[in-house]
């Protein structure tokens, strides 16, 4: 990884922007290898800074591609060849003014250009190309949508489109790469896997801002909002949309345990399982603790083990451990001894793409570029069969395990199910796939992230007729 971009002292200070000039520049540094931002990101601004901040950010991760072939067009030359300090001030720039609204030309340009020139170099490059930019601006029109994938147009995340004045020479199979800012290995991936229409709703889905989608399948009493949240039914069962200020949200959150933030597409693998009535479950790569909550609500008699390798999310994970020892969290190396042969239920979130939450988890598209792509999923589908090698271990000779990711690709979905050596002993109950759902301009209750399951049961479990068999006695 690059070293840090180093702060430097700038005569008028603008917090917003200069903050999120240095995050850029060591994104542009280490681009495509984004890493997602912390809580911590921000820290120091003051409220409306930091919302600033984060409205940059994520119009120019959100839409990274799609900046930087703006930028080639008016600068002449390519991205790539820029330093990073030049990009951050072009890329923050850019998005103010062409993406977000009721920012200045001016002041976005001022800005870009003093960052730029505080950090060495590209001050001249950064004025010249904004303020073409800014004339691209004044004379694009928006209209309503949806999209039409002219090349004329780009889409944006509220369903309108932004008209630009000309014409611009970009392969008709490339646009719809750059307009929705995804690398076009990865849209090819799409379109040779769903089809040409699938792979368009797919990139269009990457450009909305996700709703905060609650869990309410395990509500004791009615979800009903209250304090300044308002909650609409979605249309996937057991969900609402929360729609209402932050603070509200937490503090709903915090007083409904028996409600919390998942996505349909997160909890659908349980949710389709619910017949199973297992005793003893393994959660073994359980994050923060999302699904072993679900898994906990779903099996109310079932003991739930849970763990993680990463210290931090086991950490926050270890809250959800039970005095009674029905949710109990363990360090990974704990379970060939405590779950040995015994769970009667295995669920297998694994490490994955994340290609179906690319809308939520933004940067991880840009992973997929050039030779990283490959060599990403390589080491995913690694991982994904050691602990299906693990899980082999933890399982009772009539248990079940369940493998899900929230990726649609083939490699890590139904390839790995089917690379399972015969010798495992396993077989296929049941499984499916979900494609991302929701565009720019579609309600949010339609959102969902994408998303595979598959249930696999010990050889010699499974019904004749495919039916599910009864659980143990």
């Amino acid at each position: 990884m690059n070293q840090p971009i180093p702060p430097v002292q700038i005569a008028r200070l603008d917090p917003a922007r200069d903050r999120v000039c240095g995050v850029l520049a060591r994104h542009a540094a280490d681009y495509p290898a984004l890493t997602p931002l912390t809580a911590s990101a921000w820290a120091g601004l003051e409220e409306r800074d930091a919302a600033f901040a984060a409205g940059i950010y994520d119009a120019v991760v959100r839409r990274w591609l799609t900046l930087r072939w703006l930028v080639g067009v008016h600068a002449g030359r390519s991205f790539d060849r820029l330093d990073a300090p030049v990009k951050s001030a072009l890329l923050a720039g850019a998005a103010q003014m062409m993406l977000l609204d009721r920012v200045p030309a001016h002041a976005a340009i001022d800005r870009a250009v003093e960052w730029a020139k505080a950090h060495g170099q590209g001050g001249g490059v950064v004025n010249a190309v904004l303020r073409k930019i800014a004339g691209t601006r004044e004379r694009a029109r928006i209209e309503p949508g949806p999209w039409d994938g002219a090349r004329d147009a780009l889409p944006l995340s509220d369903g309108r489109v932004m008209r630009l004045p000309g014409s611009f020479d970009c392969d008709e199979r490339d646009w719809l790469a750059v307009a929705t800012s995804h690398p076009r290995d990865l849209v090819d991936r799409w379109r040779a896997a769903q089809g040409e229409d699938a792979a368009r709703s797919i990139a269009l889905h990457g450009l909305v801002a996700p709703p905060v989608i609650l869990y309410t399948g395990a509500a004791s009493a009615d979800p009903g909002p209250g304090g300044g949240l308002t909650l609409l039914p979605h249309d996937s069962p057991r969900h609402h949309v929360a729609q209402g200020p932050r603070a509200a949200l937490l503090a709903y959150l915090e007083r409904r345990p028996d409600v919390w933030v998942q996505d349909p597409g997160a909890s659908a693998a349980i949710d389709a399982v619910r017949g199973l009535a297992p005793r003893l479950i393994v959660d073994a790569c359980a994050g923060r603790g999302t699904k072993t909550r679900q898994l906990a609500a779903v099996f109310p008699n079932a003991r739930v083990l849970a763990t993680d390798v990463d210290d931090a999310r086991r950490a926050e994970l270890a809250r959800l451990a039970t005095p009674d020892g029905r949710i109990r969290v363990v360090i990974p190396a704990e379970l060939a001894r405590a779950a040995a042969g015994q769970a009667d239920l295995v669920v297998l979130d694994v490490p994955c793409s994340n290609s179906g939450t690319l809308a939520r988890r933004v940067e991880a598209r840009y992973r997929f570029e050039r030779s990283l792509g490959r060599d990403q999923l390589a080491r995913l589908a690694a991982i994904q069969a050691d602990l299906i090698r693990s899980a082999l271990g933890w399982l009772a000779p009539d248990g079940a395990i369940l493998y899900s990711t929230c990726s649609i690709e083939p490699e890590e979905n139904e390839g790995r199910i089917g690379a399972i050596p015969p010798a495992a002993g396993l077989v296929r109950d049941s499984s499916a796939l979900a494609l991302p759902a929701g565009v720019p301009g579609e309600a949010p209750s339609g959102y969902r992230d994408g998303g595979y399951w598959c249930l696999l049961r010990r050889r010699g479990t499974v019904a004749p007729d495919g039916g599910k068999l009864p659980p143990r006695a």
